[in-house]
């Protein structure tokens, strides 16, 4: 028998080593967002290129979507394509509207682009997991998160000068792709047991390096411990409780850690500053480019203080940082621009002006720290969108329940819903383009949980029946090992 060609014979390898088309066009839009959007300010060539780029990968998405109509996740996933088809309205409503308040178009675009991610989210979720392994999946959704909780403590260390570094991050530093990561290692720590302290050092390391930057929004972080452990249930109260625990003890023991690297180097950590933002996220009053304002003046501190004993000033003094100040005048800028037009909004783009802390200095932007700019710039109906969107959140988690039992992303999207509840007053995550990228993973995850249990007992002519607790042959628990 003549020997094949080793040329043949490596082709089915070679193929097996590429990702399905679904796979690589989430990547496109994922990964291409994280390197091109931390750039400067304004529509610069490059984003202009992965706009386009992103525009028809979608339209590949819907066209591959389409072709799901029969597929169970396609079936569960149909609310969130009308909650993102509400959205596309909207965005294409918003632009009359903000051209008629004289926002340039170019200033909409950017802001609608951001919009426009969330709105593409269901979609290139139901592509990629129409063809991807959860095992895949879960491991590009650690991948993408760790590198994002990277980027987003580089730059807010260096940002509040607790450490001197030769860069300030690799990708976009945005918090929710580190919050993903935090409550999928929650969750993870609970339903995967061989490796449970694996997932438990991962999910106290990310928690203690929200705590390591000096966000007081991370102290809120803990609700989602509790609310696992509620929605878990007794079948798995011990598990859920001992994650808890081990995510916080470990996260305590990586702050005493790293403060005593820093003591045991002799360095001196500088005070945080007073208020910093992600680069690109502002500007100077209109007509003008100068450098980012410097951080309002502070007393002197004890040069012998610790870096512990710093954190504790900053996240327990707001007279030390002025960010609350701040937030109180982005709230009044916000609630003025909704009072002038309550119904419709002043359209995306519409720039948020106010004066800083050291109350000299106007700062300009399209975003501000407070939940009333969706308000602001999409009115009551804005509003209404949003509150369909919380609907659908919360009935997919329940559905997930129903059809797969307690499952990662199912524990994972209600930790995130808990965080996104108790930190709605510090501004509207979906001006965070991380949450859209994060949201992606999610779902996609949540979807392949879901067909994979099999017809649900809401699907037509379905036998599937919910376990109950007294049938010990079937837990709720999810237990089928994580594919590779």
């Amino acid at each position: 028998m003549p020997l094949r060609n080793p040329v043949v014979r490596a082709v089915p390898a070679i193929a097996g080593l590429i990702p399905p088309a679904g796979v690589m066009r989430l990547l496109v839009v994922v990964g291409g967002g994280l390197l091109v959007l931390q750039s400067s300010q304004g529509l610069a060539p490059q984003k202009l290129v992965y706009l386009a780029l992103a525009t028809g990968t979608f339209a590949f998405s819907c066209h591959a979507v389409w072709r799901l109509r029969e597929r169970q996740m396609f079936v569960v996933g149909l609310p969130w394509l009308i909650a993102s088809l509400l959205l596309a309205g909207l965005i294409a409503l918003s632009l009359p509207v903000s051209l008629a308040h004289g926002t340039p178009f170019a200033q909409w675009l950017r802001d609608a682009a951001t919009y426009g991610l969330f709105a593409a989210a269901p979609v290139m979720a139901l592509d990629a997991a129409a063809s991807m392994r959860r095992g895949l999946i879960l491991a590009l959704t650690i991948s993408i998160t760790a590198l994002g909780a990277l980027s987003f403590a580089l730059y807010w260390i260096s940002v509040r000068n607790l450490a001197i570094l030769p860069f300030e991050h690799f990708v976009i530093p945005t918090a929710s792709l580190p919050t993903a990561l935090f409550v999928v290692s929650l969750a993870a720590a609970v339903i995967d047991r061989p490796r449970r302290w694996a997932w438990i050092v991962l999910g106290g390391v990310t928690l203690g390096v929200f705590w390591i930057t000096g966000s007081r929004s991370a102290l809120f972080f803990l609700v989602a411990l509790p609310a696992v452990t509620v929605v878990a249930g007794r079948l798995v109260l011990v598990r859920s409780m001992v994650a808890s625990a081990g995510i916080v003890l470990v996260a305590v023991v990586f702050v005493a850690l790293v403060q005593a690297a820093f003591v045991s180097a002799g360095r001196e950590i500088a005070p945080p500053i007073d208020v910093g933002s992600p680069p690109g996220s502002g500007s100077a009053s209109p007509g003008a480019t100068p450098p980012a304002p410097a951080p309002t003046p502070r007393p002197p501190v004890n040069p012998k203080a610790t870096l512990i004993e710093r954190l504790n000033a900053f996240l327990t003094s707001p007279q030390q940082d002025g960010s609350v100040r701040e937030r109180v005048a982005q709230y009044e800028v916000a609630w003025e621009l909704f009072v002038s037009s309550p119904v419709v909004g002043v359209g995306l783009g519409h720039p948020f002006v106010w004066t800083r802390v050291d109350g000299t200095t106007t700062w300009r932007d399209f975003t501000a720290d407070t939940p009333l700019i969706l308000p602001a710039k999409l009115g009551v109906i804005g509003i209404a969108w949003l509150t369909v969107v919380a609907f659908v959140w919360v009935r997919f988690i329940r559905r997930l329940r129903k059809a797969a039992g307690i499952t990662i992303p199912g524990l994972a999207m209600t930790g995130w819903a808990a965080i996104l509840v108790v930190l709605v007053w510090t501004g509207f995550s979906l001006e965070d383009k991380g949450f859209s990228f994060a949201l992606m993973f999610l779902l996609a995850l949540a979807l392949i949980e879901i067909e994979r249990a099999g017809p649900s007992d809401e699907t037509p002519g379905s036998s599937f029946t919910l376990p109950s607790v007294a049938e010990p042959t079937a837990p709720l628990i999810t237990q089928r090992p994580i594919d590779r």
